[in-house]
C-alpha cells in the first residue's frame, strides 16, 4: 500500500469494497495475533486508521447528496 493514498478519487463502490477488505484484513490480523504472533504491530494502528478515513469520506458524500 502507497504512502499516502488518495482515497478521494475512488468511487463509493470501491471504497466499500475497500472497506470491506480492510475490515476482513483487520480481522485475520487479530486471529494471527492470538495464534501464531504478529510480526509488524503496526499494521493494526494504519488499518484502523484506514478504515477511520474511508468511513468519514463515505458519511460526508451521504450528508452532501441529503443537503442537495
Amino acid at each position: 500500500m502507497p504512502k499516502k493514498e488518495n482515497l478521494t478519487a475512488l468511487a463509493d463502490d470501491d471504497l466499500r469494497k475497500k472497506l470491506d477488505d480492510l475490515v476482513k484484513g483487520l480481522m485475520n490480523l487479530r486471529f494471527r495475533k492470538v495464534t501464531e504472533g504478529v510480526e509488524n504491530s503496526a499494521q493494526f494502528r494504519k488499518d484502523r486508521r484506514t478504515i477511520a478515513r474511508i468511513k468519514t469520506l463515505l458519511r460526508a458524500r451521504e450528508l452532501k447528496i441529503a443537503q442537495k
